[in-house]
């Protein structure tokens, strides 16, 4: 997945995969030390700026923090 464009928002975002990243930041002098994904907690409540609702961000990750460090 590199290009996903949101026709009812009219913007368009670029993302790498996961494989990618991860060879990018090999190549570019980084270990990758974690990959953490975060799912929203069984409380939480639809909000309106999301893309998704609670239901699925329960279920899925929503956030991502990759730990990375400078060789």
């Amino acid at each position: 997945m590199h290009r996903v464009d949101w026709a009812d928002e009219n913007t368009t975002e670029f993302q790498l995969g996961h494989g990618d990243l991860f060879r990018l930041l090999r190549e570019s002098g980084f270990d990758v030390l974690d990959l953490i994904e975060l799912y929203a907690p069984e409380e939480a409540k639809d909000a309106r700026f999301y893309h998704s609702n609670a239901e699925w961000a329960k279920k899925w990750p929503w956030e991502e923090i990759w730990k990375a460090r400078k060789r």
